[in-house]
């Protein structure tokens, strides 16, 4: 797919806190309300969470109404061949609370590594087995 569509540099490490990141979000409304892609830009910071259901540090960034749908869109930052992807819409409830602030993961070389895996077509891991009972 992405030798017809394109694709970023996936960005290990990028730091939280960014001026300038593009965020796109494909609603997931089949109506008229949301004809386009949401294409959004703006500032993005450390969000830790305090919430042992979902515990960590996440990229948040304040763009209105990225509602239903749009978990997945990029968190895009300018390097020198045009974008680099540091983040998509996701993580910290699955995206956020509210449709005007969106989560994503923090990427490690953990997301690099599972990114090479599915690119080579590697078989998946499988699952670990459960630590023994006491």
């Amino acid at each position: 797919m992405e030798d017809v569509t394109g694709g970023f540099e996936l960005l290990p490490y990028p730091g939280y806190d960014h001026r300038k990141v593009r965020l796109i979000g494909y609603p997931g409304n089949s109506d008229t309300t949301h004809p386009k892609p949401l294409d959004c830009t703006s500032s993005t910071h450390r969000y830790t969470s305090t919430d042992p259901a979902a515990p960590g540090d996440f990229l948040e960034i304040a763009c209105a109404g990225y509602i239903g749908g749009t978990s997945g869109g990029p968190f895009l930052v300018r390097d020198f061949t045009g974008y680099a992807l540091i983040g998509v819409i996701g993580g910290y409830h699955t995206g956020g609370d509210f449709p005007d602030v969106s989560y994503s993961s923090y990427f490690t070389t953990d997301t690099l590594a599972l990114y090479l895996h599915a690119v080579r077509g590697d078989t998946p891991a499988t699952p670990r087995p459960a630590p023994p009972s006491k």
